[in-house]
């Protein structure tokens, strides 16, 4: 636990505006991250999406395809 020394109201009110200020930054990192990982969420399930669009109907034809040149 971090004690903060105050000599008089003037350093008590600097001291916590400057605790307040610091909290604001840590909430706007915090923020960063939760929009960072909610994009990263967001591309990875589109990918999946686009990946299992692609292997359900490019697989079939070309299997398809493929046995269709062997005989």
């Amino acid at each position: 636990m971090t004690i903060i020394k105050e000599n008089n109201d003037g350093d008590k009110f600097r001291a916590f505006a400057q605790f307040i200020h610091r909290l604001l930054e840590l909430a706007e990192l915090f923020y960063q991250l939760l929009k960072e990982d909610l994009r990263r969420k967001r591309q990875c399930a589109e990918e999946t999406q686009m990946h299992s669009e692609q292997t359900l109907y490019m697989q079939h034809d070309f299997d398809w395809e493929f046995q269709e040149d062997r005989r």
